[in-house]
């Protein structure tokens, strides 16, 4: 964090134009100008931040930036899995964002709403929790990273990264692949239903860079038992986060503009 905060003063310093503002994306909750960081031991702080760059700084979650970032991506940034009959932007959108963690956010017209929902329990069979090897795992227990790699270590009884497993073609990382779409269509499927959203967006570094996963009947036949067309696409543009900070506006009454 401290290498961070250093890169950002040397950026200012070499800016001939002072940016007006900062607007920083974090991944966990953000309350009150304060964020904790969900999967490391950080703690930011908007008032601290300020002191040190000199500038005004907003938070925001990272994944409530790629709902922001929606209405900018253009269309080759966008894989259709699954088309539905057409929703209007006034219909509610929820995004899931795999990585590191599994974050989620929600879009309703033109503002957005971060959620916490990864960390919810996930339903599962006797069958599943078994192969899981967990008593209550969280979505982002499985549809994660280390998800991935739980997966194949439950089903190969040995461990690969994440990266090497979702390019890999053997029978248990076919396998561990199929699961995490089986998984990832349930998550998608109830997010829909509990926001009665038209479209679900999937994002994040896992999604972008193997949208395949998205493509099977393990994930797809999820989506049947929802009572309404619905549309799913890959935001294939990584950066989506930070195109949404960039175009920050009028978040819980704070007049941003696009810094």
């Amino acid at each position: 964090l401290t290498e961070i905060l250093a890169a950002m003063k040397s950026l200012l310093a070499e800016s001939e134009e002072k940016p007006l503002r900062a607007v920083i994306a974090a991944a966990g909750p953000v309350e009150r100008g304060r964020v904790t960081m969900t999967n490391l031991p950080w703690t930011l702080r908007a008032s601290a931040l300020e002191r040190s760059l000199g500038i005004p700084v907003f938070l925001i979650n990272d994944v409530q930036a790629i709902a922001e970032a929606i209405p900018y991506l253009q269309p080759d940034e966008l894989r259709v899995v699954h088309k539905g009959a057409g929703s209007s932007p006034e219909d509610a959108a929820v995004i899931l964002a795999f990585g590191t963690g599994l974050g989620k956010a929600i879009r309703f017209g033109d503002r957005s709403c971060p959620s916490e929902g990864g960390h919810a329990q996930l339903p599962a069979t006797p069958q599943e929790l078994e192969l899981l090897g967990a008593h209550r795992p969280t979505y982002e227990d499985v549809l994660s990273g280390r998800g991935l790699e739980r997966l194949y270590r439950r089903l190969s009884g040995s461990s690969l990264p994440a990266m090497q497993i979702a390019k890999g073609e053997d029978k248990h990382a076919r396998k561990a692949k199929q699961w995490f779409a089986r998984f990832a269509g349930r998550c998608a499927r109830n997010f829909m239903l509990e926001c009665k959203a038209g479209t679900c967006y999937l994002a994040g570094g896992i999604a972008a860079r193997n949208p395949d996963v998205f493509y099977t009947r393990e994930f797809l036949t999820a989506l049947d038992s929802i009572p309404w067309p619905v549309s799913v696409s890959i935001i294939m543009n990584t950066q989506a986060g930070l195109l949404g900070a960039c175009s920050v506006q009028g978040l819980d009454g704070d007049a941003q503009g696009r810094s």
